[in-house]
C-alpha cells in the first residue's frame, strides 16, 4: 500500500496565541512608540541650544589655550628687546644674549628659537631640540658667516660644536626683514626655519636706535607644536580642530602628520588639507570671511555635525587666525542616546513579562486545542498510535467543551479505525491477486512460447522456422514486461533499463550466438513509462533489432547495435541504430510483417518514424519521437 504524503501542517495553537497575545503586544508598543517618540522630540529640541553652546565653549576653549601659547613668545620678545636696549653695546653681547635665551627657553616650554639678529648680520640665539635639550648659537664675523650650534654644560656655556651651517645671514630671514621694514612688533608669515626646515611662526620686536633698527628679536614656535598641542584635546578623537589663517590656508589640524607646504611653497588649503573631514567640510563653512564667534549645522555623508569658528582673541599683534571646530552631533548626545537605549531596554522587560504573562494564561486554554489538532493530523494521515487516542481519551474526561469535542472525535476516530482496516484488508488482497494476475500472464505467455518452440521442431521448411522465432520473441518481449511488473512491485510503470536489457539480451543469446562478435547495448537510465506504452515500445525494439541481427552484418561481419531511450520535450525519443551495411528497403527499413507491425505500434504510441543512415553514412537510424499518453 502506498502511503500518504507527509504534508506539514500548520503550526499547533499559533493562531488562538496570536489573537489573543497580538492585540495585547500591540497595545503596549503604540503607547511606548507614542510616549517614547514625544519625549525624543521635546529633549533634541531642548538639547539643540545647548549643543551649539557646547561647541562655541569648544572653539573658546581652543581659543584661550591657543592664545596663551602664542602670548608666550609674544611676551619674551618685548622683554629681551627691551633687555637688549639696556645693554650697553649689545653688538659685542652675543654670549650674554645666547644665557638670556637659554634662560626663557628652559622657563617657557612652549618656545622653540629665541634670536636676536643685528643690522650687520651679526646673530644669537638658543634652540630647543626634539629631545628637549637646547643649543646656542650664533653667526657672524667670527664665525665666517656660518650658523654654528652649540650644546651647553650645566652651566650653560657651549661646550661642544653640535652642527654648522654656512651662509646665515639673519637680515635674509622673513622674520627680519617685515620687523626691518615695518619698524613695527608683529608677527611673522609662516616659514621654514634654516636648520631643519620645519615650518614655524615668529613674535618679532624690532630694536631701535635713533630711529634706525639696530636689530630684531625673534621668538619662535613651531606648527609641529601647535599641531602636538591641538591632538592633546580630547575633542579632536572624533571630530576635527583647526586653526587657519585669514585666505583659508591650514596652520595646524588634528591628525597623524602637521602640515607642510605646498609644491608652490605655500600652505594648504583646508580643501586640500590632509585631514578628510576638515576637506569636504570647508566648502561647507565661511571660511574666508572675518567671522564672529557662531555655529553652524550640516550632514555630511550621513552624519549631523556642528562646526564652530572664532576668531582669535588678544591678537594684538594681528596674527589673524581663526579656530574651526568641526565635531558630531553625537559627541554631545551620545549620553542622552544612552538614556533613550536604557528606556528601550526597560520597555522591552516589560513587555517581555506582559507577554510572558499572557503566554502562560493562554497556554491552558490552547494546550488541550493543540493535542486534539496533533490527533486529527494522526488520523488524516492514518496513523492510529496508542499515544494519539490517549491523548484524545484523556481530554474526552474533561467536563468542558473541550471534554465534549473530545469525546466526539473519538467516537469517529473508533469507527474510521474500523474503516481503514477493512480497506487496508481488501487492498493488500488486490495487491495479491494483480500480482499473481501478472505472474500467471507471464508464465501462460511462456508456456505458448514453448509450444512454438516445439511445434518449431518439426517444421523443416526455413520461412516457417523464421516465423515462429519471430512470434516466439515478441510473445518473450511481452512476457518481459509482466515478469518485471510482479518482481518489482510497481504495477503501473515498468522501468524501461531493465526491460529493453532483457529483450536485447535474449535476442543476443538466440539471434547472434556462434556468429560473429555483435555487441547490443541499451541506454534508458531513469525512464519509466506505463504498461500502454511499454509493450509497444518493447515490440519495437525486438523488431528493430532482430531487422539488425539478420540484414545488418552479412557473412562474419562484426559489429554493434545501440537502443536509446531519453526524453525529449515534451514527450519521449527512442532510437534503434547499427554500424552495418547500410539502409534496406524504403520505410522503416524493416521488411515484411515487421514492417507493418512497427508502424502499426508507432501509431498506437501516436509518434511518428523515419529510417536513414547514421550521421557518419554508416549503417541504419531509425528514428521514433513520441509523447506521454
Amino acid at each position: 500500500m502506498v502511503a500518504a504524503p507527509e504534508i506539514p501542517g500548520p503550526r499547533r495553537g499559533s493562531s488562538l496565541r496570536t489573537a489573543i497575545l497580538l492585540p495585547l503586544a500591540s497595545l503596549v508598543l503604540l503607547g511606548f512608540a507614542a510616549s517614547w517618540t514625544l519625549y525624543v522630540l521635546a529633549s533634541r529640541a531642548s538639547m539643540g541650544g545647548v549643543v551649539e553652546r557646547l561647541v562655541l565653549e569648544t572653539t573658546a576653549v581652543l581659543d584661550a589655550r591657543l592664545s596663551r601659547i602664542l602670548e608666550a613668545p609674544r611676551h619674551v620678545g618685548i622683554t629681551v628687546a627691551e633687555f637688549a636696549r639696556q645693554v650697553e653695546d649689545p653688538e659685542s653681547s652675543l654670549d650674554l644674549f645666547q644665557r638670556v635665551f637659554r634662560a626663557q627657553l628652559g622657563k617657557v616650554p612652549e618656545l622653540n628659537i629665541a634670536a636676536i639678529g643685528f643690522r650687520d648680520g651679526e646673530y644669537a640665539e638658543a634652540q630647543r631640540l626634539g629631545d628637549g635639550r637646547i643649543l646656542v648659537g650664533r653667526a657672524g664675523r667670527a664665525t665666517g658667516g656660518a650658523l654654528e650650534s652649540w650644546t651647553c654644560d650645566e652651566e650653560g656655556n657651549p661646550s661642544e660644536l653640535y652642527a654648522t651651517r654656512p651662509g646665515y645671514d639673519p637680515r635674509t630671514r622673513p622674520w627680519y626683514q617685515r620687523r626691518a621694514e615695518t619698524r613695527m612688533p608683529g608677527w611673522s608669515s609662516v616659514y621654514s626655519y634654516y636648520s631643519n626646515q620645519d615650518l614655524a611662526v615668529s613674535a618679532g620686536y624690532p630694536v631701535l636706535a635713533g630711529g634706525e633698527v639696530l636689530a630684531v628679536v625673534s621668538v619662535t614656535t613651531t606648527l609641529k607644536g601647535i599641531h602636538d598641542f591641538l591632538n592633546t584635546m580630547p575633542q579632536g578623537r572624533r571630530g576635527v580642530l583647526s586653526i587657519l589663517d585669514r585666505e583659508g590656508r591650514t596652520i595646524a589640524v588634528t591628525g597623524k602628520y602637521p602640515v607642510s607646504l605646498d609644491g608652490d611653497g605655500r600652505l594648504p588649503a583646508a580643501e586640500a588639507s590632509g585631514n578628510s573631514l576638515l576637506a569636504k567640510a570647508s566648502p561647507l563653512l565661511p571660511l574666508k570671511v572675518k567671522p564672529e564667534s557662531s555655529s553652524l549645522r550640516f550632514r555630511l555623508e550621513g552624519v549631523r555635525y556642528i562646526a564652530g569658528i572664532s576668531e582669535l582673541r588678544n591678537d594684538e599683534w594681528d596674527l589673524g587666525w581663526r579656530v574651526v571646530a568641526i565635531l558630531p552631533e553625537s559627541e554631545f548626545t551620545e549620553r542622552m542616546t544612552e538614556s533613550d537605549v536604557r528606556g528601550g531596554f526597560v520597555f522591552l522587560l516589560l513587555l517581555s513579562l506582559a507577554l510572558l504573562v499572557a503566554w502562560l494564561t493562554v497556554d491552558g486554554l490552547t494546550e488541550p486545542l493543540s493535542q486534539l489538532e496533533a490527533a486529527v493530523r494522526d488520523l488524516a494521515f492514518a496513523r492510529f498510535s496508542e499515544d494519539s487516542g490517549g491523548t484524545v481519551r484523556a481530554l474526552a474526561r474533561r467536563g468542558d467543551e473541550i471534554g465534549r469535542l473530545a469525546a466526539s472525535f473519538d467516537n469517529m476516530r473508533s469507527s474510521l479505525l474500523i474503516s481503514f482496516e477493512t480497506l487496508r484488508s481488501n487492498l493488500e488482497e488486490k495487491e495479491v491477486l494483480l500480482k499473481e494476475v501478472h505472474h500467471r500472464v507471464k508464465n501462460n505467455l511462456q508456456v505458448i512460447s514453448s509450444m512454438l518452440s516445439i511445434q518449431a521442431g518439426e517444421i523443416e521448411d526455413p520461412k516457417a522456422l523464421e516465423a515462429f522465432a519471430a512470434c516466439q520473441e515478441r510473445i518473450l518481449a511481452m512476457a518481459f514486461v509482466h515478469e518485471g511488473v510482479y518482481q518489482s512491485g510497481l504495477y503501473t510503470e515498468v522501468e524501461m533499463e531493465e526491460y529493453l536489457g532483457r529483450i536485447c539480451s535474449s535476442l543476443r543469446w538466440s539471434r547472434a550466438a556462434g556468429g560473429p562478435r555483435i555487441d547490443i547495448r541499451v541506454d534508458a537510465r531513469e525512464i519509466r513509462l506505463p504498461l500502454s506504452q511499454a509493450i509497444p515500445c518493447g515490440l519495437i525494439v525486438n523488431e528493430l533489432a532482430v531487422n539488425a541481427l539478420k540484414h545488418a552484418f552479412p557473412g562474419e561481419r562484426p559489429g554493434a547495435v545501440l537502443v536509446v531511450l531519453a526524453r525529449e520535450d515534451p514527450g519521449y525519443r527512442l532510437i534503434v541504430e547499427d554500424d552495418g551495411v547500410g539502409e534496406a528497403p524504403s520505410g522503416t527499413s524493416v521488411p515484411g510483417i515487421g514492417r507493418t507491425l512497427v508502424e502499426s505500434l508507432v501509431s498506437q504510441l501516436r509518434g511518428t518514424v523515419t529510417a536513414a543512415a547514421r550521421p557518419d553514412g554508416s549503417g541504419l537510424r531509425v528514428d521514433i519521437r513520441f509523447g506521454p499518453l
